[in-house]
């Protein structure tokens, strides 16, 4: 439509050159008519213009936007991976923890299994903010 509109443009100053060049008088109302025509066709393709500029500007915006979507889900998929690592490093721990004797010195294992279960909760607050910023 956008091409069509503009080459009804050329076609209408052809038209009244035409006219002019053959002598025929063209009545007022015409001539107002042509005019009107004109204008009306000049704004009509100016609208096009603003529009394919809107339509590209929000293009634009999208793939920004998928971007970033790719990029946090690549963030929360990273967050996941840290917190079961973590998980089962503590799992780990506490199998260590349960097969040792009650006369073995358990309380270093016993901090490890502790600092692990806190890195563990910190891991899940990350992936939970990461899924919020999704």
């Amino acid at each position: 439509m956008f091409q069509l509109l503009k080459q009804t443009l050329p076609l209408l100053k052809r038209l009244s050159l035409i006219l002019l060049r053959r002598k025929k008088k063209l009545s007022l109302l015409h001539l107002k008519r042509l005019l009107r025509l004109k204008l009306t066709l000049k704004r009509k393709l100016d609208e096009l213009a603003t529009a394919e500029k809107t339509v590209a500007d929000a293009d634009k915006s999208v793939s920004v936007t998928a971007e970033k979507v790719a990029d946090q889900t690549k963030v929360v998929s990273n967050a996941e991976k840290t917190a079961t690592d973590t998980a089962n490093k503590v799992a780990d721990a506490q199998k260590k923890v349960d097969s040792l004797s009650s006369t073995t010195d358990v309380a270093p294992l016993e901090k490890e299994v502790a600092t692990l279960t806190n890195q563990v909760a910190e891991d899940t607050q990350a992936v939970a903010t990461a899924e919020t910023n999704l």
